[in-house]
């Protein structure tokens, strides 16, 4: 699997300007450009919600690699947390999470 676009990313919220005037949320690179990368594209008329669900998405989305950064630096302290019985590992649970950002 190729590995995905570094960070830091960003949203950046707008309107595509076509017929329908649609809400859109682009994700972008911080680039050392002066113009940031597109990583990805939300449009409003293609999904189910609103417009600030569009805006929490594309935020969620903007923080991934940070998060996937910060999830792979816990997991590197290994299967040290203290859970129930009744509860999920939260190490094998990192561990998911970070095989699944990663395609692996």
């Amino acid at each position: 699997m190729s590995k995905h676009t570094p960070g830091p990313w960003h949203y950046e919220a707008g309107y595509d300007g076509g017929d329908s005037d649609d809400s859109v949320a682009f994700i972008c690179h911080e680039g050392t450009s002066s113009e940031d990368t597109v990583v990805a594209a939300m449009h409003l008329s293609d999904r189910v919600g609103n417009e600030a669900s569009l805006i929490a998405d594309a935020r969620l989305i903007a923080a991934a690699p940070d998060l996937l950064a910060a999830l792979e630096r816990l997991a590197s302290y290994g299967n040290i947390f203290r859970y129930k019985e009744s509860e999920v590992n939260p190490y094998e649970q990192a561990m998911a999470a970070i095989a699944k950002a990663k395609g692996e």
